[in-house]
């Protein structure tokens, strides 16, 4: 059965590619966790970005690997610790060593065992990394399918092309920019703190609370003191969903490579920033 995997991490640049891919052919979306901070973020958004247009219904189902990483990386990694390199730091900053090798060979054995003959991933123009060049690409699709037994070719569509480019190419697409997260701190919020981030709330489709303005001041109730009476739900009514949300922090690199992009794109930014002192329009 011929196919293409797509190494998906939810963020901006693997969805606009798995949206591309999916317009051409049967696409097998792959996510694969290696023990990394932000990856619980990562894949709560996959999941709502897949259940939106244009993905929808126009891809396989997810499928999530495996590879711990953390027996290599040390504990204090940043990678592993969540603290990521500052907004402004170089990109070469966020090097993590072996990172395309160890997913492609991950992959790359899955795609052998459900005759899949593809696989791309979403590297872009001016990537520094030594596993990002065409050479590193070939030799890993060549020793993939000696190994393997089976014939995978590996494709990098977008490597000629920029952030900004893709960010167009994603807005023709109909991909919702604001259910992808490029981020390596993400900040996880509850849904009381999310009412204060009113764009996110509109994503989601999660009413105001009524009666009271997302950062109007109560005082602390006293002791024993019932709670406010909330008014009752009408039948159909969106109501606020129960697990956490994550938005990017805003202060990483990646926050910065992201936003910059929609700059330069000249495409709005829908993208909800826990702290916004970088943001400009």
């Amino acid at each position: 059965m011929a196919g293409t995997a797509v190494l998906f991490s939810g963020g901006l640049d693997s969805a606009v590619l798995l949206a591309g891919e999916a317009a051409r052919g049967d696409v097998q979306p792959i996510y694969v966790s290696v023990g990394l901070a932000w990856e619980a973020a990562e894949r709560a958004m996959v999941a709502r970005l897949l259940a939106a247009p244009p993905l929808a219904g126009a891809v396989r189902p997810l499928v999530s690997l495996s590879v711990d990483m953390r027996d290599v990386y040390a504990a204090t990694h940043w990678a592993v610790t969540g603290t990521p390199p500052a907004y402004h730091t170089p990109d070469e900053d966020v090097y993590l060593p072996g990172r395309n090798v160890v997913l492609l060979g991950k992959a790359g054995v899955f795609c052998a065992a459900a005759a899949l003959t593809r696989v791309v991933l979403g590297t872009l123009a001016h990537n520094p990394f030594p596993d990002a060049t065409p050479e590193f690409r070939a030799a890993m699709a060549r020793a993939l399918s000696l190994g393997l037994a089976h014939a995978i070719a590996i494709d990098a569509p977008y490597a000629g092309t920029s952030k900004a480019d893709v960010i167009r190419r994603g807005a023709a697409l109909g991909v919702p920019f604001e259910l992808t997260l490029s981020c390596m701190q993400p900040k996880v919020l509850r849904v009381r703190k999310v009412l204060q981030v009113l764009e996110f709330r509109q994503v989601l489709g999660v009413p105001k609370v009524q009666g009271r303005e997302p950062n109007e001041h109560r005082e602390p109730r006293e002791p024993n003191e019932p709670r406010e009476p909330r008014e009752p739900i009408e039948p159909g009514e969106p109501t606020e969903p129960r697990e956490p949300v994550s938005v990017h922090c805003g202060l990483c690199s990646k926050c910065r490579e992201r936003h910059d992009a929609f700059l330069e794109a000249d495409v709005t930014d829908p993208t909800t920033y826990a702290d916004e002192r970088f943001v400009r329009v």
